[in-house]
């Protein structure tokens, strides 16, 4: 059933909080191997009409690069999740991160729940595995690529999360080379329709950090037919 846009969106900043805080996350790659050093590469940075292009870096090292091997393991993971039906209206969801031989199983329950669903933009926050930042980026404009396609940035979203915090920067270099946000685009791109994107990465997952994105995700989200994605492993330790 497609959420009600008459309704508010209003996004508690303890709701967020819990959302937020993620526990620290082993890097393992798309074939299950640990990798305990980041690759070099950068993401590729591409631009055409509609703007900068940022090449998931994470296809062929944390999920395949080749779009029907893509498929397949989303399609398999989709096929033998079976969530349980939720009737009232989904603003969030929790997805993990880690290498798709492990994550995809049970990232398919969060995404097979949102299938049928409409949302105009999806926020999705996740965090640097590999640089320290005081603050939180996000990619202003242009897209995100991923092997099954281009999301395009809802740029007006994300100007205004921008100029809700000052914690809160358009950068890019966050992005580079990171995984946490990437790996959930695949999924998103085969449960949703048309959406837009406004992806978040914490330099810093500081209380100070959670509780300016709370209260700029209440601010500007009020009203929207938006969705909070909280892309986190929760702990590799219980």
């Amino acid at each position: 059933m497609e959420p009600s846009r008459s309704r508010a969106l209003i996004f508690p900043a303890a709701v967020i909080g819990l959302l937020l805080l993620a526990g620290a996350c082993s890097s393992t790659s798309a074939k299950g191997k640990p990798e305990e050093t980041r690759t070099a590469a950068s993401a590729e940075n591409k631009k055409n009409d509609a703007g900068p292009v940022f090449v998931c870096s994470s296809a062929g090292r944390w999920f395949p690069a080749d779009q029907a091997a893509l498929r397949a393991i989303i399609d398999r993971s989709f096929s033998k999740a079976d969530p349980e039906k939720i009737s009232s209206r989904i603003i969030a969801v929790i997805s993990p991160h880690a290498g798709y031989d492990f994550s995809a199983p049970v990232a398919a329950y969060a995404y097979k729940a949102l299938k049928g669903l409409r949302f105009d933009t999806v926020v999705v926050a996740g965090f640097s595995h590999r640089a320290y930042s005081p603050d939180m980026e996000i990619y202003p404009k242009g897209s995100f690529r991923t092997p099954l396609g281009d999301i395009p940035i809802d740029e007006k979203v994300a100007a205004e999360l921008i100029a809700a915090s000052p914690r809160i920067r358009p950068a890019t270099d966050l992005f580079d080379a990171e995984h946490s946000v990437d790996n959930q685009l695949p999924f998103l791109q085969s449960a949703l329709d048309d959406f837009k994107l406004v992806p978040v990465i914490f330099g810093s997952q500081s209380p100070e950090n959670i509780t300016a994105l709370a209260d700029a995700l209440a601010k500007v989200l009020k009203g929207r037919n938006a969705l909070l994605v909280a892309s986190s492993d929760m702990s590799h330790f219980y």
